[in-house]
């Protein structure tokens, strides 16, 4: 899983000044309509609020590539997590899709053909997600990583607090 860091999108930051709420979700795992159900439960206002997800949007669950589709959303952002990292690492020429597979990546071996092309499709918005977003409330700086990439300097980030969140459906939300 190594990869040069100048391919990697490391480093992305945001806004979050013109939102009335952000939202931070944990690991979604394939699991859409829980997604969309709490999404629903909170009053979720996509042209208003914005939802950040901390990765892990694959695997375990059946609506893999539901998931995915939210990449192409205004109002959905995410760092990429294991699983997406486990993805880009077995669909690479010299991947290792036995790994993949031990965690979860099999759906994508079983979709049909539509679905594999549009899944093909997603999996480049994949390889642009970064692996640390800076949101910037106009109160605060937070720090959303990937927990395998070690921040070495924060300089850039004063006074931050690095949220790491995992296994909730919503789990927080920031204002």
């Amino acid at each position: 899983m190594t990869q040069a860091l100048h391919e990697v999108n490391l480093y992305s930051r945001i806004d979050g000044s013109g939102y009335r709420n952000i939202w931070v979700v944990g690991d979604l795992h394939g699991c859409y309509t829980r997604l969309m159900s709490e999404l629903h439960r909170v009053d979720f206002d996509p042209a208003q609020d914005l939802l950040i997800s901390v990765g892990d949007l694959i695997d375990r669950g059946t609506e893999n590539v539901e998931c995915l589709e939210l990449l192409q959303m205004p109002w959905f952002r995410a760092v990429m997590g294991n699983h997406e990292r486990l993805m880009l690492d077995a669909l690479s020429p010299d991947g290792n899709v036995n790994n993949w597979l031990m965690n979860g990546g099999q759906w994508f071996f079983m979709l049909d053909t539509d679905q594999e092309i549009l899944a093909k499709a997603l999996v480049e918005l994949v390889k642009r997600l970064p692996y640390i977003i800076e949101l910037n409330t106009g109160h605060e700086t937070i720090v959303i990583a990937m927990p395998t990439i070690q921040v070495e300097s924060t300089s850039s980030v004063r006074m931050c607090r690095f949220l790491m969140l995992s296994g909730r459906a919503v789990a927080s939300v920031i204002r």
